[in-house]
Formats: structure tokens, C-alpha cells, sequence
């Protein structure tokens, strides 16, 4: 499965989707619940995330990470993967009761999801090849150019803006939402115009940004009727160059995934569930275990046994999937968490299933097919309809209870049995079961049921946690969860250390409240630092976020050993922080 090349991935796509078109031509209502333009796409677009140990190639349509030539892979110079594809499935019923779906897994039989919005006016929750074709681009913008940009505009300093910024997709066409990409606007217009300095308004150091939707051809990988829904991606991580110890190291590690979800059709769908799929191969695909853990909404990836061949070897991993905001529960008119608030509350992980590669294992526990297939997962239902059990390898047949549960292998995280109907059972891992042996798992995690309105938003967060030397490869050592915790913890607190967030520069003081100034600016060889007296420290910074220099101020310093660019001083006057800006020329 894994040997498919991306040309013949296309080439399946291609005949698999004029097939499904050559028969709905002559059935007027299935040509009017599709574009009926019959044009093809070109090649999509592919950007790298490469900012910090991760490198993971995010195409503008398909699966994640999934690239003919590179996966998610970590140290980013390893080249060792950690995740082999990922994707979001989302399926629900009609007013009729027809199950609608949009799933992706390898994009052997073609694709789900194509790029660019939908319409909201005039046919809604429709598009054509054509609007389609002038989204398939992966805009990637790195903080370090929106703070140059920023400073220059506050200097009055010409610069070229790159393209991505410049064609920021801000802005629908006619028929389209007017509001897509966000951006900062400066005179509340409603208009982006990065030419009077307003920007794109992006998640972390470095983030990819897409736009997707469901109906823009057939879905020939799943087979799915369309439901009209328009997905906006931000693919983004931090990068934080100066950790003082392992825990702030941890943000180098991770990469995270921000989706906003429309119904942007005139139908209402029940009975939705979202799921997040993930193939994870910790380096060797074929010993892996995984599972998952209830009080942190996450599944997992790790070695099933002590030696990873041809991958991590003895340097054993976790890699994580976590959901850290999902759709809400059905409202009931009560504050269900105790927080003082009614009806916020989040469903978070309702289900997670696990199933195995197609080459082995019981057939009911395989890739799913068919679009019920893929539904049935999310709702933690094997593909002969039979429920997920507790024990055993979850399946009836495989030594399991007849406890009927919502999550496969949770080990000691659900004490309570929220999982169960309150049924307390002893942990379960697939190491504990002794059932399965170490090969090539899929996981599935789902949220839901929720009924989706015409024009409802769903926005999901969700952490792609990589838990580097995680004490040994199995169950009973793995250790992954305090990490894990403060990760999750740093994102809600919004405190991720970081390079130019404000964790790092919380106690640092405006340039306005002092009186040292920095000069010349833009600088060619020295810079001086007026009413700074001599002998006092100063530390300098690319627009990385890296130290390239540091000393005592002599009257001057000597820039003569960087190059041209933009770097950032910092240095304490007044009892405080100082951090400038400054341009070398």
C-alpha cells in the first residue's frame, strides 16, 4: 500500500473521477448536487512546514503529509517519519436520512476534497473547477517576514512584499464568502490591503494556510455523497531557540492543526461525527502499537516492541494526536463542567477505534471502503457492524468481553469507565491483551453526534505532540503523559514559549516608556545605543529568533560580522527589558 507512487495515485484519481462523471450524466439530479463542470485540476500545490524539528510536506488537497517523496518526519534531519498520512472524515445524515460523507486515506481511488471555498449565494454549497483551480496553493508565511513588514511599514522603509502575503486569499469572489483568510485591518474597511501595511493574522511562528471543500467533484476515495462544506486549514508550530530545559524544548517537537468547518449548503445534516484519521508509523510501520488516552482527548503511536529496525532504533518515541478544542455538546440548559457558564461544553474525544493495515488481521478489522464503512468507525462500529468491546483486541472474536465500549485500548486512563456506562474495568492496552502482535496501525479518534445547520462553523484544535526518548517502546514505560499535560496546558494558557510570542518577552518594556534610542536605523556597519552606559550587556537576535551576538556596550557596536536583514537588540535599562528592532543594511 505504502509503494504507490504519486503519479500512479493520479492517474487512479483521474480514471476513477471521469468514471464517476461519465455516469452522472445523464441523471440531471445528481449532476445539480455536483459542479457540473467537467474540467480537470492540475497537479496540486505542495509547501513545506520547516521551522522547527518537524518537516512535514501539506499539499492543497489530499491527505496530510502524504507526498511522494517525504512524510511527517522528526528531527527534521533524521529522516525518520513519525506519521505516514492523516486526515479529517466527516459524515452525517440528511433530511432524508442519506448518509452524506467526506473521508480520505492514501488517495489510491481518487480524493474527497478538493481546493477552494463554496458558494453562499446562488446555488450554495457549490463551486466549479475554475474557482476550484485559483485556490489549489498552500500559503506559508513565517512570522519573521510579517515583523519585518511591520517595522518597515512603521518606518516608512520601501519594501517588496513576498507573494504570499501579497495574494493573501483574503477575499472571495462574487457569490463566495467575502471574509476568507484572516488578516489585521487597519481601518476596519473590510478590505484587505497589504500595500497600506495590513497583514495576514497567523497562528504561531510558522503556518500554512489552505482552503478545501467537499463538492467540487465526486468523492471517488470514499465513495461518500457530498454535503457542501467548506474547510479552511491553518498548519502551524513555534520555534523557541534558546529552552532552558527539556520541557521548554518540547515546542520544537510539535506542530499543530487548526480547522474551520462550514456548512455552507442549504441542508441540515444530524447525526455528524468528525473524525480524525491517522496511519502513524513510528519509523518501521510494521511494529507499532497504539492507543489512547481518555482524560487528555489524545491517541497514540509506539513501539510495540524494544528496537525500532531501520527507524528510531533504540531512541524510542510517542507520537501523539490530541484534540484541544472541539465542536460542543448538544446545549441542555445546565453547566454541565461547573465553570459558570451554560452549554460550553466541549465533546472532546467520544470515540476512538483503531484498525489494521489491509494485508493482515481479521477482515472486519480493516482499511474501511465503502462510505458506511468509514462511518461506522467514527461511531466506534466495526465493519461488520458489530460494537467496539472491551479487551482482547476489541473485536468479539478475539477474546474480548461483552462489555460494549467507546475506546479502543485507553490502558489506566478512564477510572471512572466514562467509556464503559460506568462500568469500572481493569486497564487495557494492546501490550496487556496479548492478542495483537506489533504491526502497521491506523487510528481513528471522532467527536460527535452534533447536527450541523446550514451555515454553522465548527472550529477544531488539535496537537500533533511528538514525545521524543520516551523511556523504552512499550506500555508500561512509556512516561509520555506529564509532557503531554504541559503541552496541552501551555496552549490553553496561551503561554507557548516561543521566539515572538510574548511568553518569552512578557516582562520586556516598549520602546515608548524610555529614553534609549538605537541609531542609525537602518545601520550599515555600528550601532549606537543612546543614554546606554558603557560596560551593560546587550544580546542581539536574527529574525529567527537566534543569538548572533552578545557583549558589553563599549560606545558602539560593531555590526560588521552579519549579514544584511533584520535583527532584534535586547538589553535592560531602567530596571527592565528593552527590545528593539533594527535593520542592517
Amino acid at each position: 500500500m505504502k509503494n504507490f507512487t504519486r503519479i500512479f495515485t493520479l492517474l487512479i484519481a483521474i480514471i476513477l473521477v471521469l468514471s464517476a462523471q461519465a455516469q452522472n450524466k445523464s441523471d440531471a439530479v445528481n449532476k445539480s448536487a455536483m459542479s457540473p463542470d467537467s474540467a480537470m485540476l492540475s497537479d496540486m500545490d505542495t509547501a513545506y512546514f520547516d521551522l522547527n524539528y518537524v518537516e512535514a510536506p501539506i499539499k492543497s488537497y489530499g491527505t496530510l503529509f502524504q507526498d511522494s517523496s517525504s512524510r511527517y518526519t522528526v528531527p527534521a534531519d533524521s529522516g525518520t517519519t513519525s506519521i505516514f498520512s492523516a486526515s479529517l472524515w466527516i459524515g452525517g445524515k440528511n433530511e432524508s436520512g442519506e448518509l452524506c460523507l467526506a473521508a480520505e486515506r492514501f488517495n489510491q481511488h481518487g480524493f474527497d476534497f478538493y481546493p477552494g471555498p463554496l458558494r453562499r449565494n446562488n446555488n450554495p454549497g457549490t463551486t466549479d473547477s475554475l474557482t476550484s483551480e485559483a485556490y489549489n496553493h498552500v500559503w506559508k508565511i513565517d512570522r519573521s517576514e510579517i515583523e519585518y513588514l511591520n517595522y518597515a511599514f512603521e518606518n516608512n522603509i520601501s519594501v517588496n512584499i513576498p507573494d504570499n502575503i501579497a495574494n493573501w486569499p483574503a477575499h472571495g469572489p462574487q457569490d463566495y464568502s467575502q471574509n476568507l483568510a484572516p488578516f489585521h485591518d487597519e481601518n476596519n474597511n473590510g478590505i484587505y490591503e497589504p500595500n497600506n501595511g495590513e497583514l495576514p493574522d497567523i497562528l504561531g511562528d510558522q503556518m500554512l494556510y489552505w482552503i478545501t471543500n467537499d463538492n467540487t467533484k465526486p468523492h471517488t476515495e470514499s465513495g461518500g455523497q457530498a454535503m457542501g462544506i467548506e474547510l479552511h486549514h491553518k498548519f502551524y508550530g513555534f520555534r523557541f531557540d534558546n529552552p532552558q530545559n527539556e520541557f521548554d524544548d518540547l515546542i520544537n517537537y510539535q506542530t499543530f492543526y487548526n480547522l474551520q468547518i462550514t456548512n455552507a449548503s442549504e441542508n441540515q445534516y444530524d447525526s455528524v461525527y468528525f473524525g480524525v484519521w491517522v496511519d502513524g508509523d513510528i519509523g518501521n510501520a510494521y511494529d507499532d502499537y497504539l492507543g489512547c488516552d481518555v482524560q487528555l482527548n489524545s491517541f497514540y503511536f509506539y513501539n510495540g516492541d524494544d528496537f525500532d529496525e531501520g527507524g528510531y532504533q533504540n531512541d524510542l518515541p510517542v507520537q501523539t494526536v490530541t484534540v484541544l478544542n472541539s465542536p460542543l455538546l448538544y446545549a441542555n440548559g445546565q453547566d454541565d463542567d461547573g465553570d459558570g457558564i451554560i452549554d460550553n461544553e466541549q465533546i472532546g474525544m467520544s470515540k476512538f477505534m483503531y484498525f489494521n493495515n489491509s494485508t493482515g488481521g481479521n477482515p472486519a478489522t480493516t482499511d474501511p471502503v465503502v462510505g458506511i464503512e468509514y462511518y461506522n468507525y467514527m461511531q466506534g462500529i466495526w465493519e461488520d457492524n458489530t460494537p467496539l468491546y472491551y479487551g482482547g483486541a476489541g473485536h468479539f472474536s478475539s477474546g474480548a468481553t461483552d462489555v460494549v465500549c467507546d475506546y479502543a485500548f485507553p490502558g489506566d486512563t478512564d477510572p471512572t469507565g466514562i467509556g464503559t456506562g460506568g462500568i469500572i474495568m481493569p486497564p487495557w492496552s494492546e501490550e496487556s491483551s496479548g492478542t495483537n502482535p506489533p504491526d502497521d496501525r491506523r487510528g481513528i479518534l471522532s467527536m460527535g453526534p452534533i447536527t450541523l445547520l446550514p451555515g454553522d462553523t465548527v472550529n477544531i484544535d488539535l496537537l500533533f505532540g511528538f514525545l521524543p526518548s520516551a523511556n523504552g517502546g512499550k506500555t508500561t514505560e512509556l512516561n509520555y503523559r506529564s509532557r503531554l499535560d504541559s503541552l496541552i496546558t501551555w496552549f490553553h494558557e496561551a503561554r507557548i514559549p516561543s521566539n515572538y510570542l510574548a511568553a518569552e518577552y512578557a516582562n520586556i518594556s516598549s520602546d515608548a516608556k524610555h529614553n534609549t534610542k538605537l541609531y542609525p536605523n537602518p545601520a550599515t556597519s555600528h550601532l549606537y545605543i543612546d543614554n546606554f552606559k558603557a560596560g551593560q550587556s546587550y544580546e542581539i537576535f536574527d529574525s529567527f529568533g537566534r543569538k548572533v551576538m552578545s557583549g558589553n556596550y563599549q560606545g558602539k557596536i560593531n555590526l560588521n560580522d552579519l549579514t544584511s536583514g533584520m535583527y532584534f537588540i535586547r538589553y535592560e535599562a531602567e530596571n527592565q527589558l528593552q527590545r528593539k528592532s533594527f535593520i542592517l543594511m
